[in-house]
């Protein structure tokens, strides 16, 4: 998991090629938010087995739906209205998950990721709005670099491959479920 920053902090950069410099964290990064892409892709085989359509059908009728929130509530209505009580808690159960792990993805794509030259290793993650919250009280009252770096600090952490790496463990587990419990309905229906 990411990591907060205990020791000193005394350069960041923000700057659009700033994460580049790391090309195995990029890579990284670019896996995790492609394994989120499985793992939405899977609710479609889920919805088309409580419906009993083709996949691609039930991909297609999420697809339409462009809130992710909104998808799990299709499934979960599917799955209230199709399936016995047991596998219909069971959906609704893994949709509350998969909702808090869209947090997760959430975090890394609308993240503001840099750099920091005293962790040459690591990524460093800071949510938009308190980047842009501090950034812009800087330009508004002068605030020197080391009160922005002061500022920012408690809100940043520290990304490593491994913290990558954790976060793609837990998406693949959530289509691993998503799968399972897709093929339990399948078998059960005798499909």
């Amino acid at each position: 998991m990411p990591q907060p920053i205990r020791d000193k902090l005394t350069t960041l950069r923000f700057e659009r090629d700033a994460v580049v410099q790391s090309e195995k964290l990029a890579a990284h990064f670019l896996c995790a938010v492609n394994e989120w892409s499985r793992t939405e892709g899977t609710l479609g085989v889920l919805l088309g087995q409580i419906l009993n359509v083709r996949y691609a059908v039930a991909t297609e009728i999420l697809g339409a739906v462009v809130n992710f929130t909104a998808r799990l509530d299709v499934v979960r209505a599917a799955a209230k209205a199709r399936l016995e009580q047991v596998r219909s808690e069971e959906t609704c159960a893994l949709m509350d998950q998969a909702r808090r792990r869209a947090g997760e993805r959430n975090d890394l794509a609308h993240g503001i990721w840099g750099v920091s030259s005293d962790y040459p290793a690591r990524l460093l993650r800071c949510p938009p709005d308190k980047a842009f919250s501090i950034v812009n009280r800087h330009y508004e009252v002068g605030m020197t670099p080391r009160e922005v770096l002061d500022e920012l600090k408690p809100h940043l952490e520290l990304w490593d491959d491994k913290s990558f790496d954790e976060v793609q463990r837990r998406f693949r587990t959530l289509q691993e479920a998503i799968i399972t419990l897709s093929n339990r309905i399948g078998t059960e229906r005798g499909a």
